[in-house]
């Protein structure tokens, strides 16, 4: 905005890139006897959920293209598999109340 560029957000949910398989390649032994070892479990049992709904290249390839071909785009976009639930719901609740919901998801509280 300070040299008059109009900024637009796209922030994409999971996407299907290479990036799941460094993270699954990724040697995480060394912190399974420590006190981050649950939360780390917990964080990949996660995300490996996540690459069943991630979308491909080509959706948010789709709203950029969108975004930047429309005359008043908006100022935030985003392309995540199921929406309400990811997106819509958790701007509505309380951050803490989200965060706990989160913390329990991946097995960080009960």
């Amino acid at each position: 905005m300070l040299y008059g560029i109009d900024v637009i957000v796209v922030g994409p949910g999971a996407v299907k890139t290479a990036i799941w398989e460094k993270a699954d390649a990724y040697d995480f032994s060394a912190f399974t006897n420590s006190e981050y070892g649950p939360a780390i479990a917990g964080m990949r049992k996660y995300m490996g959920t996540l690459i069943d709904s991630a979308l491909t290249a080509e959706q948010p390839g789709a709203v950029i293209l969108k975004a930047l071909t429309a005359k008043k785009p908006r100022t935030r976009y985003a392309p995540v598999p199921r929406k309400f639930a990811k997106w819509t719901l958790p701007r509505l609740l309380p951050d803490r109340m989200v965060d706990r919901f989160i913390a329990k998801q991946l097995g960080w509280r009960s």
